[in-house]
């Protein structure tokens, strides 16, 4: 998934390909159509950007990046002869967890290009959340849960808004939604009782740190990890341990004695907040 940044411009882009190489449209041209994750399009078949053999572009402004959203991005052109719509899932997160520059102002990365560096980036900000089972920045999301015919249900961690609620595919109208409450214990209240029903209601939703020491904790957690996957090497991934004349020392390898980074801040990182969250 491509994250970019609310409130600020991101170019986007996307390469065509014809038996895995990269070719231009017949003719060469493409449109972009953009829409919101709750059916709003944005940007409706706009003109493209050539940027190279069978490479197009797109620029959002902040405007159309002022919501933390999940868009979807569908590219159209004429390629192998047929008009054909190819679809990328585009992120809007509320930050990034460290900069490009203060990537490469850390001892190694000082060569890495920017493409290499998000990429690596957004993989750990991924893996930190799905470790830890909370977002350590602000970003969208959305749920489907049972009605209880009680005031509260749970939610997932961390939730800061709701955006919207459906009711077996049907809007709560803004008067109900207005009366719903984010409760400190992670709960939804709605004093109209929440319907009884199987996976009747759809939430979306914004979540995760916005900032405080969590946050700091997690930017410098993201950027060892990822410096780990930038450099890789030149150690064997199968090692377990190193042995020189000193002796044998054994390494943080992932997926042993319940290591997941395989670097022990990052892990000791992990260990804390994911505690926090099954406390909570």
């Amino acid at each position: 998934m491509i994250r970019v940044v609310r409130g600020l411009s991101a170019t986007l882009s996307h390469t065509f390909y014809v038996d895995g190489v990269a070719t231009d449209p017949a003719p060469d041209v493409a449109t972009v159509t953009i829409t919101r994750d709750n059916g709003t399009i944005i940007v409706a078949a706009a003109n493209t950007t050539n940027a190279g053999t069978g490479v197009v572009t797109y620029t959002l402004t902040p405007t159309e990046t002022a919501l933390l959203d999940r868009l979807t991005v569908a590219w159209t052109a004429t390629v192998g002869g047929q008009v054909q719509t190819f679809t990328d899932v585009v992120e809007v997160a509320g930050d990034v967890l460290f900069t490009i520059a203060q990537a490469k102002a850390t001892d190694g990365l000082a060569n890495k290009t920017p493409p290499q560096i998000i990429e690596k980036r957004t993989l750990v900000e991924s893996l930190l959340e799905q470790a830890c089972g909370v977002a350590f920045v602000p970003r969208y999301g959305k749920t489907t849960i049972s009605g209880n015919s009680r005031a509260v249900i749970m939610l997932p961690p961390r939730v800061t808004a709701v955006r919207s609620v459906l009711l077996d595919g049907v809007a709560v109208a803004p008067s109900y939604l207005s009366t719903m409450r984010v409760l400190d214990s992670g709960e939804l209240y709605y004093p109209s009782y929440w319907t009884a029903g199987y996976a009747n209601y759809t939430i979306a939703y914004e979540h995760g740190y916005s900032d405080g020491p969590e946050r700091i904790a997690a930017g410098d957690a993201a950027l060892s990890w990822a410096k780990k996957l930038l450099l890789s090497g030149p150690i064997d991934d199968r090692a377990l341990g190193v042995s020189n004349e000193f002796g044998t020392t054994m390494l943080s390898t992932p997926g042993m004695r319940g290591i997941i980074a395989g670097i022990p801040s990052v892990d000791a990182f992990i260990q804390q907040y994911s505690l926090a969250v099954a406390v909570a």
